[in-house]
């Protein structure tokens, strides 16, 4: 039984790589969209320094200044580690409901599973609240 299980999650993990790796790999202007987001609703790096013709505008003179270039790309940078924390949370979750079925009614596994659940929630509600206030204060920049 238990090796069966880990065939099933080793076929389910490989088929989210794949799907990870054709969606980081697909072109992010696809649509013609400067600004849209490329996967599970992360933003581009480039978010609010993009021209008319979805080129990334120039620092200094005739473009963006440096200060708000540098404080652009870092809320882009956080926003996008909060957004990769908030899928992994997800993943978690999942990864914590399959240890709770596998437990099979033994307490330290039940107890682990109920953990990981527990603290990738903790950690979903943490990224939520950052991505929140990451994107009120973009706002008040841009």
């Amino acid at each position: 039984m238990i090796k069966k299980i880990s065939i099933v999650n080793l076929i389910l993990l490989g088929a989210i790589v794949l799907n990870l790796g054709l969606a980081i790999f697909t072109p992010a202007i696809a649509s013609g969209n400067c600004n849209e987001t490329v996967i599970f609703g992360i933003p581009a790096w480039y978010r609010g320094l993009v021209g008319p013709n979805c080129e990334v505008k120039s620092v200094g003179k005739g473009g963006v200044p440096l200060g708000t270039f540098i404080t652009t790309l870092i809320l882009n940078i956080g926003d996008m580690v909060m957004h990769v924390v908030a899928v992994a949370s997800v993943l978690f979750i999942i990864f914590g409901g399959i240890k709770y079925t596998i437990a099979q009614g033994e307490e330290a596994r039940l107890a682990s599973a109920k953990k990981t659940v527990t603290n990738a929630i903790i950690g979903l509600i943490i990224s939520l609240l950052s991505i929140a206030i990451i994107n009120g204060v973009f706002g008040l920049f841009i």
